[in-house]
C-alpha cells in the first residue's frame, strides 16, 4: 500500500484467512468480529492495539477507597483493540498479568501497529473481554513468515 487509505479493511486484508481457516493459526474455535460479539461467552477476536492503560491497585485513590495496600499482584492492564468495524476493551487481570505477558504489552507493544489475537470471556456487566490468552500476531507473523 502507498497510503494508509489503500487498505480500507486491514483486519480482513491481513488476517482474513484465519477467519475462514482458524486451524491455520492453531485455533479450535472460529474467530468472531468485534461487532458480532453477543451474549456473555468465550470468544476469540483479532484487533489492532489502539490504546493501553497500565493500572496499579496500590495507586493512592484505590488504596484510600479499599483502606489498605495489597502485597503482590497489583498490576493489571486494559487494552483497546479494533477490527474493521468496532473496538473493545480487553482486560488482563492482576493474577494473569505476568503469565500473559502484560508487562511486555504495556512496555513494548506499538499502539496503532501491533495486532493481537485475544481469547477471553465477554462480560455481562460491561462490554469488555477478560483475557484468558493473548498473542501478538505482528510478532507471530514475523517469526512464522514462510
Amino acid at each position: 500500500p502507498i497510503t494508509n487509505f489503500d487498505i480500507l479493511f486491514p483486519t480482513q486484508h491481513l488476517w482474513g484467512e484465519f477467519f475462514d481457516h482458524p486451524e491455520k493459526i492453531g485455533l479450535m474455535q472460529r474467530l468472531t468480529s468485534i461487532r458480532d460479539l453477543g451474549e456473555p461467552d468465550n470468544y476469540v477476536i483479532i484487533g489492532r492495539l489502539i490504546d493501553r492503560n497500565l493500572n496499579d491497585l496500590n495507586e493512592y485513590n484505590k488504596v484510600q477507597k479499599r483502606g489498605h495496600k495489597l502485597d503482590d499482584n497489583t498490576l493489571y492492564l486494559n487494552i483497546i483493540v479494533e477490527d474493521d468495524y468496532d473496538s473493545i476493551m480487553c482486560s488482563i487481570g492482576r493474577y494473569d498479568y505476568e503469565r500473559l505477558g502484560g508487562r511486555i504489552i504495556a512496555e513494548q507493544a506499538k499502539v496503532g501497529e501491533d495486532w493481537f489475537l485475544v481469547k477471553g470471556k465477554l462480560g455481562s456487566k460491561w462490554r469488555g473481554i477478560t483475557v484468558d490468552e493473548i498473542l501478538n500476531l505482528t510478532e507471530w507473523s514475523t517469526q512464522n513468515a514462510n
